[in-house]
């Protein structure tokens, strides 16, 4: 639980540089491809100093397609982020889009399409309205 508030901790931080990166190069786009960038050098970097081997071709061939659309995703958040926060603020840009994430999430987990099948009820529904509350309350000056 502790990782995970530090890596929302992250991601506030992350936009907000992401923006600011987005502002100073006039382009999103090329923010994004720059904070991936660093971050493959940063990935290499670890894999290199912890990873005992690398899966053969093979394996990474036998990988079902949609698995490999996590960067793309990725790619998509963090622009998203460098678009919307200059727009929103990085308050505001969280609140939807972790509103957004929690909803996906809840269908995601309610049909089982990516592991275990964690069925929808009213409680999960209250933590959603409490979101959607908190994203009105946010933007509110």
């Amino acid at each position: 639980m502790i990782f995970g508030v530090l890596a929302g901790v992250i991601l506030a931080f992350q936009a907000g540089i992401n923006a600011g990166l987005g502002k100073a190069l006039s382009s999103p786009a090329l923010a994004t491809l720059a904070s991936f960038c660093v971050g493959i050098a940063g990935l290499i970097v670890y894999i290199l100093a912890s990873t005992p081997g690398i899966p053969t071709v093979a394996v990474a061939a036998k990988t079902p397609w949609w698995m490999w659309i996590g960067g793309l995703l990725g790619g998509t958040y963090v622009m998203a982020m460098a678009m919307l926060v200059p727009k929103l603020g990085i308050g505001l840009t969280l609140a939807v889009t972790i509103t957004g994430q929690l909803v996906m999430a809840a269908i995601i987990d309610h049909f089982g399409w990516l592991g275990p099948v964690s069925s929808f009820n009213t409680t999960k529904l209250a933590g959603i309205a409490c979101l959607i509350l908190g994203v009105v309350l946010v933007q509110k000056k």
